[in-house]
């Protein structure tokens, strides 16, 4: 008995998991400033 709801507890973990996953492979876009003193931005952000 306790075999069966372990399955059963398993698979609505995966079905949430992978409506997680889901969600997540949507492409959003992305900002990063870089700011500061010194050296290192331009080379990364064209490297």
């Amino acid at each position: 008995m306790a075999e069966d709801q372990y399955k059963k507890r398993m698979q609505r973990k995966k079905g949430y998991i992978d409506s997680r996953i889901e969600e997540a492979n949507i492409d959003k876009g992305i900002i990063v400033l870089l700011t500061g003193n010194g050296k290192g931005k331009s080379s990364s952000a064209l490297g």
